[in-house]
């Protein structure tokens, strides 16, 4: 019951470098879920880091309160939001070496809940989403 991972890479997101000195307002990882009918979905997900060796490593937005992280299902909008801004920043400062992140059900060793996640090549139109908001420093 415990699951699978899901791997996340960012590619370009150091990119935004390019733009020279930014302060990351707000950075949300919105996570789509496809129909899960009859299933019902995780009340939660988690993200994590991930380490040099491919270890769930932990992020500072992980250590905020709920409210911040977020990760609970919106069964109106059916997606999981996760508030990456500190992650984000310090992927951009140099600070923190991105080798993605980590998707995993909050729980899953203990419920028989079923996500399920449409991936680049799924046919739908919803797909995994970063939102950016940054301000340009001077």
């Amino acid at each position: 019951m415990a699951g699978t991972k899901v791997r996340i890479k960012i590619p370009f997101l150091e990119n935004l470098n390019a733009l020279g000195p930014v302060s990351i307002n707000k950075a949300e990882l919105v996570i789509p879920v496809a129909n899960n009918n009859p299933y019902k979905s995780h009340t939660n997900l988690l993200v994590f880091g991930v380490d040099s060796v491919g270890k769930e490593a932990l992020i500072q937005d992980l250590l905020e309160s709920a409210n911040y992280y977020g990760g609970g299902f919106n069964s109106s909008t059916e997606t999981y939001t996760f508030n990456v801004a500190r992650y984000v920043q310090r992927v951009l400062a140099g600070t923190y070496t991105d080798y993605g992140l980590s998707l995993i059900s909050s729980g899953g060793a203990v419920n028989a809940f079923r996500t399920i996640i449409p991936g680049p090549a799924s046919g739908t139109g919803d797909k995994i989403q970063l939102r950016i908001t940054y301000s340009k420093l001077n």
